[in-house]
């Protein structure tokens, strides 16, 4: 079973650097979207949720170490509910 990281992996791994970067802002984006139809579904939430990344991303960009490291060089940064 593929997982949605494999497949994306696969994907991009033989693509220039530039390329690289073009393919996974657009497939998060189309995750993102996606997300916030999912939540707009549920309970009206696709703004709240929008908010709550917006407030993830500034907090990277500030602070970029202070994410839970999960791997060398990979770190992690949970969305409040």
């Amino acid at each position: 079973m593929s997982t949605t990281a494999d497949k994306l992996a696969s994907e991009i791994r033989d693509l220039p650097d530039a390329e690289k970067l073009r393919l996974v802002d657009a497939l998060a984006q189309e995750e993102v979207d996606e997300s916030v139809r999912w939540y707009d579904e549920q309970a009206s939430l696709g703004g709240d949720f929008l908010d709550e990344l917006d407030r993830a991303v500034r907090l990277i960009k500030s602070h970029p170490l202070a994410a839970t490291e999960i791997e060398p060089e990979i770190r992690r940064c949970l969305l409040q509910p």
